[in-house]
C-alpha cells in the first residue's frame, strides 16, 4: 500500500553532513606526534558515508523517510542500516561484502564463476546436502546470528524437519527475491549457543574492540621511555668519570674506553630509534645531550673537545655527585632501582595485544569467569611478546583497567551485575534486559534446538535501530519477520516466568536508577515481557520533540486514565492537578488538546520547545508508565524497593545537578532531566503514608541547608509547593517542569 510521502527537514540532513565532514577533517589533522588518528578517521568516514547515502536516497526518491518501509522495493522485515535520528540509509545489514565464512564455504562447493555467490550459497542451503548441514547446526547449536535474516533458512530447515512443508515454502517465497543480496544462512561457530539465567553487559566482540582501541597515555609512556634511557645516560657519566685527573675530566683515558664509548653510542642510537613518545636524549640543550655530544667527539678525535666542553662536563659531573651521587654509589643505585622498576612495567598499549590474543583463542560470546581471560602474563606469552624495550615478564600483573573492561563480558546474575557498578544507566540496563527477554521468549518452545534458535534471532532483532516514523506508525515487530511468524504455532505460554522477570527488571531499574526516565529501549523490553506475561498494560514510549506532530495514539489516553485512578488523592495527583483529566473522553485528539492546554501552548503552534512542553504534560498525565507498572506488579510492596530511599536518591541527585554547569545549553538539559527526576520522586513519595512523607520533608529541609545559598533561594518555593500538594492542588505556575516556551522559574 502506498503511503503519503512526508517531506523531512532537509536542513537537519545538511547539518549532519556538515558535522560528519568536520569530524573527518579533525581526525585527519596531524597531531603533535606526526600521526593522524586512523581509527577515528575511519569511524568519521563511515558516518559521513551513511549521511551521503541518506541525502542521495532522499534526492533520488529511493528513500521515503518517515515510513515503516522507507527503502523502495524493500519489505518491512529487512534489517536496515539506520543513521542518527532514525534515518534509513538505503543499505541492508544482511548484504554488503562477502564475509570470510561465506568465502570458505564457497571454496568447498566449487561454485562456478559468473554465478552470484550469495545467491548460490542461499540455493545450496535449500538442497538436500544444505538442509542436512542446517539441521546439524540446529542440533549442535554451533552457529551465530548477527542479523535476524541469518536465521531464516535455519527456520526453513526446522519446518521441513517437522513436516510443515507448506509453511516452509511460504517463508522461502518471501525471502527468495533477495537471495542474490542477503545472507539467509547462519555464521558457523565452534562453540555451541548456551541458555542461561546469567547476563553480561556486552559481547566479547565489543570487548575485543575496546582492547583494540587501547592507547597509552602520552605523558605516562613518555615518562616510561625516558626512564628506560637513564642506564645509557649513567654509562656516559661513568665513562667521563673514568677520565678525571686532578679534578678535571677528559685528562686520561683507560685502554678499553674508546670501545666502550663506541658501543654506548651504538646502543643509544638503537634505543632512540624505538622511541614513540619521549624525546631523544642525544639532541637538544640538556646535560644528557651535551654529554653524548662530547662522547661522540671524544670517540672521533679527543682533541676536538674545547676547553668550554670540558668545563661543562666537569660541572655536570659535580651536579650529579651532589644531587644523587655518581653511578655506582649507594644513593645513586637506590634511586635508579626505583626508576628501573617503574620503567620495567609495560604500558597498557603493550599489554592490550595479549588480551586480544586471549580473546581470539577463546572464541566465545561471553565469559563464564573473569579468570578465563584476566590473569598474569604466562611464560609462553612472555616468550612470544615483542615489547618495545624488553619482553613482557612472566608473572607480570595486568592493570585494573583491563579487569574492568574484561568484566563487562562476564556472565553473572542481574543483581551482581548491578552491584559491580558496570551498568551506569537505564539505557545500558536495557541491553542487558534484552538477554533476559530472549530467554523468556525462547522458553515458550519445548524443543531445545528451537529455543536456542529463537533466542539468537530475538537478540539479533533487538539490535535493530529504530526508524524515524510519522503518523503514529509503529516500529516493525519481530513477529512480522516471515520466518519468525512461521514459528508461532510451536509457541506455548510463559506467563508466570515472564511476569517474574518483568517484576525483577522493573524493581532493579527503579532501585538502581530512580532518577532516570525510562528509555525507549527498556520500555520496548518491558512491553515485550508484559505481553508474554499476558498483561494488557498501556505501555507508552518517549516521543521525540523534534518530530512530534501533535497526536497521541489511544494507549496514551488509557495510560493517563490508569494513572489518574491509581494516584487519586495523592501528592502526585494534587501537585500535577490530574483532576482535569476527568474532562477528557477516550478520543486521542482530545487528550492531545488537554496536553497542549496544560503546557500553555496555542493550538496549531509547534516548535521543538512547544512540542517538548506538550510531551512533558503527556508524561505527567501517564506517569510515563510508573502507575501502570507499580499497580500491576505491586512494586510498592516489593521488599527490594525502599521507597523512602528512592525519594532521597532523587532529591540528592536533583540538588547536585541543579548546581552544576551554568552554560545555557547545558542548563536547559539539566532543567529537563531534573524535572523528570522530580516527577519520579513525587511518584515514589505519593506511595508513602503521611508520616513518612512528613519525615522526608524534614530531611529535605535539612539537606537544603547544606546547599549553595543561591540554589536554596531559587528552589525553596518549589519545595514549598510540593509540601502544599499534600492537602490541595497547586497552581500550574508553582510546578517544576523541564520544558517551557518562557523563562524557566529555575533559570539562573
Amino acid at each position: 500500500m502506498d503511503e503519503t510521502r512526508i517531506e523531512v527537514n532537509a536542513e537537519y540532513v545538511s547539518a549532519q553532513l556538515a558535522r560528519a565532514l568536520s569530524a573527518v577533517a579533525r581526525a585527519q589533522r596531524t597531531g603533535a606526534d606526526g600521526k593522524s588518528d586512523f581509527k577515528a578517521e575511519e569511524q568519521a568516514k563511515s558516518k559521513l558515508a551513511k549521511w551521503m547515502r541518506v541525502a542521495s536516497g532522499i534526492l533520488t526518491g529511493q528513500l521515503n523517510i518517515g515510513s515503516r518501509v522507507p527503502v523502495v522495493d524493500v519489505p518491512a522485515w529487512a534489517t536496515l542500516e539506520v543513521s542518527q535520528g532514525g534515518f534509513a540509509t538505503g543499505r541492508l545489514l544482511a548484504e554488503g561484502e562477502i564475509q570470510d565464512h561465506e568465502l570458505k564455504l564457497a571454496e568447498g562447493l566449487n561454485i562456478a564463476s559468473g554465478i552470484p555467490l550469495r545467491a548460490a550459497l542461499n540455493a545450496y542451503f535449500l538442497s538436500t546436502e544444505g538442509m542436512a548441514k542446517l539441521n546439524e547446526m540446529l542440533a549442535s547449536k554451533r552457529y551465530r546470528i548477527d542479523v535476524p535474516e541469518e536465521s531464516a533458512l535455519l527456520v526453513v530447515a526446522y519446518l521441513f524437519s517437522q513436516g510443515a512443508n507448506e509453511a516452509a515454502k511460504v517463508v522461502v517465497e518471501h525471502i527468495a527475491p533477495f537471495f542474490s543480496r542477503l545472507r539467509f544462512y547462519p555464521i558457523p561457530s565452534t562453540e555451541p549457543l548456551t541458555a542461561s539465567d546469567l547476563v553480561y553487559l556486552q559481547s566479547m566482540a565489543k570487548t575485543r574492540a575496546d582492547f583494540s582501541n587501547v592507547k597509552g597515555s602520552r605523558s605516562v609512556e613518555c615518562q616510561r621511555e625516558a626512564l628506560s634511557l637513564l642506564p645509557l645516560y649513567d654509562r656516559a657519566v661513568s665513562l667521563f668519570a673514568e677520565t678525571i685527573e686532578d679534578g678535571w675530566p677528559c685528562q686520561t683515558y683507560p685502554e678499553s674506553w674508546n670501545d666502550r664509548a663506541t658501543k654506548l653510542l651504538f646502543d643509544l642510537t638503537k634505543a632512540e630509534s624505538q622511541l614513540q613518545f619521549a624525546r631523544k636524549k642525544s639532541t637538544g640543550k640538556g646535560n644528557a645531550a651535551h654529554l653524548f655530544k662530547c662522547l661522540s667527539l671524544s670517540v672521533k678525535d679527543r682533541r676536538s673537545l674545547s676547553g668550554r666542553d670540558v668545563g661543562m662536563i666537569r660541572a655536570i659531573l659535580q651536579q650529579i655527585e651532589v644531587a644523587r651521587g655518581l653511578p655506582g654509589s649507594t644513593k645513586s643505585e637506590q634511586i635508579r632501582e626505583v626508576q628501573r622498576v617503574v620503567a620495567a612495567q609495560p604500558g597498557t598499549f603493550q599489554l592490550a595485544p595479549v588480551m586480544l590474543a586471549r580473546i581470539e583463542k577463546l572464541k566465545v560470546d561471553a565469559l563464564t569467569s573473569l579468570s578465563d581471560i584476566f590473569y598474569p602474563i604466562t611464560a609462553a606469552e612472555s616468550e612470544s611478546s615483542e615489547a618495545m624495550f624488553m619482553p613482557l615478564l612472566s608473572g607480570c600483573e595486568l592493570p585494573e583497567t583491563f579487569k574492568f573492561k574484561a568484566l563487562r563480558s562476564v556472565k553473572m546474575p542481574l543483581n551482581e551485575l548491578i552491584e559491580s557498578e558496570l551498568v551506569s544507566s537505564s539505557e545500558q540496563l536495557a541491553g542487558v534486559v534484552t538477554q533476559i527477554s530472549a530467554q523468556v521468549q525462547a522458553c515458550a518452545f519445548d524443543d531445545q534446538a528451537l529455543q536456542a534458535l529463537y533466542a539468537a534471532t530475538y537478540s539479533a532483532f533487538k539490535t535493530r535501530r529504530s526508524l524515524l516514523l510519522f503518523n503514529l506508525a509503529k516500529q516493525v515487530q519481530i513477529s512480522e519477520l516471515p520466518w519468525v511468524n512461521a514459528l508461532e504455532k510451536y509457541k506455548g505460554e510463559v506467563k508466570e516466568l515472564a511476569k517474574e522477570k518483568l517484576t525483577l527488571v522493573c524493581a532493579t531499574n527503579f532501585k538502581s536508577f530512580p532518577q532516570q526516565l525510562l528509555p525507549n529501549k527498556l520500555i520496548g523490553e518491558i512491553a515485550s515481557l508484559a505481553k508474554a506475561a499476558g498483561l494488557t498494560l498501556p505501555i507508552v514510549e518517549e516521543l521525540a520533540a523534534d518530530i512530534f506532530m501533535g497526536k497521541f495514539s489511544p494507549k496514551f489516553t488509557a495510560a493517563a486514565a490508569l494513572t489518574a485512578k491509581y494516584l487519586k488523592g495523592t501528592i502526585y495527583f494534587n501537585y500535577y492537578s490530574l483532576s482535569d483529566f476527568a474532562l477528557v473522553d477516550s478520543k486521542s485528539d482530545h487528550f492531545a488538546k488537554l496536553c497542549q492546554q496544560r503546557a500553555g501552548v496555542a493550538l496549531g503552534h509547534f516548535s521543538v520547545a512547544a512540542n517538548g512542553a506538550v510531551i512533558e504534560q503527556e508524561q505527567i498525565l501517564t506517569s510515563h508508565n510508573l502507575a501502570a507498572l507499580f499497580s500491576e506488579l505491586k512494586l510498592s510492596e516489593d521488599p527490594s524497593l525502599d521507597l523512602e530511599e528512592l525519594v532521597k536518591v532523587c532529591f540528592v541527585w536533583i540538588c547536585r545537578e541543579q548546581q552544576g554547569p551554568c552554560e545555557y545549553s547545558a542548563q536547559l538539559r539539566v532543567l529537563k532531566n531534573t524535572a523528570y527526576a522530580w516527577r519520579q520522586m513525587i511518584f515514589f513519595l505519593s506511595l508513602l503514608d503521611k508520616q513518612k512523607q512528613d519525615s522526608l520533608f524534614v530531611w529535605m529541609d535539612e539537606h537544603m541547608l547544606k546547599q549553595d545559598t543561591d540554589f536554596s533561594e531559587r528552589f525553596s518555593p518549589i519545595l514549598k509547593a510540593l509540601k502544599q500538594a499534600q492537602t490541595e492542588e497547586i497552581e500550574p505556575a508553582q510546578r517544576f517542569v523541564g520544558w517551557t516556551t518562557k523563562r524557566h522559574i529555575l533559570a539562573h
